[in-house]
């Protein structure tokens, strides 16, 4: 019973009303050097069986990514050996563990994908994923699985694809009890197709709600970029005071987890922002606080956007 508890809690993000390990929370709002070590001292008990060792694994590949999307490290190497160590152990079980091993080879191969933007192998292993994980009947880690191979498609520009994915993704999370985590994703994601098709504003609904659902289950650290895509698209639709007012919980929630990518991106926003309003001042304090923050750790495409950026502003 206990590694059956295990998964459901770790794996699989529940409602806010719900209990979940100290190690997700930590990672959910962002305080991951804490969740590394109290996942690293679970991971040392002698007592821990083989499934729950596997499902730490598989927490700390997540913890490592998260600080790897942090400092513009990814994809993080330290995370791919962690998710190998669980896969030498899921061998000789059955296809529940094996799948979600494959699951979150799928997430790390995805956002390696985006270097030569080729997400062949994350597709292949969501969907190898997806097939153990109906076998082992575990609906909602298969959620999980076919919310990525919809991101797959996002990314390769399969819109309607994507959104059939996402809706698929939604039901079978209703079907095993609906998450606020994964509410969140959906809007997220959805708001994305919905942007790529050119509905700004229907896409900007879709933002508020999935701030709404990450801030409900206190996922500071999605919030952050929930907070930026939310505040950026106020900006592209010409609200500039709500586009202020998100920009800056972005950066101060970047400043209090330290994000120096969270912050550089949050910056440029604010930076974008104050300039097309023609607050110039700001806009320039805002662009150098990106092009500091990117520096420190080597975003040389947004150090870029942010210089030239800056540069139209003194001519």
């Amino acid at each position: 019973m206990a590694s059956v508890f295990l998964f459901c809690a770790v794996c699989a993000i529940t409602n806010a009303s719900e209990t979940v390990p100290q190690w997700v929370a930590l990672r959910l709002a962002g305080d991951f050097a804490a969740a590394e070590e109290l996942v690293t001292k679970k991971l040392q008990d002698p007592a821990v069986s083989t499934a729950d060792s596997i499902i730490f694994y598989l927490e700390l590949a997540k913890t490592y990514d998260r600080i790897g999307l942090h400092n513009n490290t990814r994809p993080v190497e330290r995370a791919l050996a962690q998710i190998k160590r669980a896969e030498k152990l899921s061998k000789k079980e059955g296809p529940r563990l094996r799948g979600l091993v494959y699951a979150e080879y799928a997430s790390y191969h995805y956002r390696a994908g985006f270097a030569l933007r080729d997400f062949s192998v994350a597709r292949d292993y969501a969907e190898k994923a997806i097939k153990l994980l109906v076998a082992a009947g575990e609906i909602r880690a298969q959620s999980d699985a076919v919310h990525r191979l919809g991101l797959v498609n996002l990314q390769e520009r399969n819109l309607i694809r994507a959104r059939t994915l996402f809706d698929e993704s939604l039901q079978l999370d209703e079907r095993a009890g609906q998450r606020d985590w994964m509410l969140g994703e959906y809007y997220r994601h959805v708001g994305f197709v919905e942007d790529l098709s050119g509905n700004l504003e229907v896409a900007i609904d879709h933002y508020r709600k999935s701030l709404y659902f990450r801030q409900k289950v206190g996922a500071n650290d999605a919030a952050l970029f929930a907070e930026i895509t939310l505040g950026s698209a106020y900006g592209e639709s010409g609200n500039a005071d709500l586009a202020q007012r998100h920009l800056n919980n972005a950066l101060k929630i970047a400043q209090k987890i330290n994000s120096p990518v969270g912050t550089a991106r949050s910056a440029i926003a604010l930076g974008n922002t104050y300039a097309a309003i023609g607050d110039i001042r700001n806009a320039q304090k805002h662009f150098a606080i990106c092009i500091k923050s990117a520096e420190s750790v080597n975003y040389e495409s947004l150090q870029k956007r942010a210089r030239d950026a800056l540069a139209k502003l003194t001519h």
